[in-house]
């Protein structure tokens, strides 16, 4: 009886280690992803200057071969994805965003929307 304690006690305390150890990669792994994603954010905020049309921004990202699409009004660059911690997303998406101002009334987005900011945009591929 003692030495089936014995091993349980050893198989719980290994498989805490275990669960420490890929923890504390995982969350490295996420910094050193986040910190790719912060460098990739400086580098179009020192390239692309708020105010510019949306015109010019599109120019600008043609010019640099950057592949990007548009989401709701704004146009994003896709710059990674995250693992998802949680069970009813499996990963995220992790956009550069970039955010032009509207015209009240306007619909659609116009070649001379002024670019009013550049972030880091997270989007769960969720059920």
């Amino acid at each position: 009886m003692k030495k089936v304690i014995a091993i349980v006690f050893a198989v719980a305390i290994l498989s805490s280690f275990w669960y420490l150890h890929s923890r504390i990669a995982a969350r490295k792994a996420q910094a050193q992803r986040d910190q790719l994603y912060q460098a990739k954010l400086h580098f179009f905020q020192r390239s692309v200057r708020l105010g510019m049309h949306r015109s010019e921004a599109q120019a600008y990202l043609d010019s640099e071969k950057v592949s990007y699409g548009q989401m709701n009004s704004d146009l994003a660059v896709k710059i990674g994805e995250d693992p998802s911690s949680v069970w009813y997303c499996d990963r995220w998406f992790v956009y550069i965003e970039f955010r032009f101002n509207q015209l009240r009334g306007q619909t659609n987005p116009s070649p001379l929307d002024n670019l009013e900011s550049i972030s880091i945009q997270r989007i769960g591929h969720c059920l």
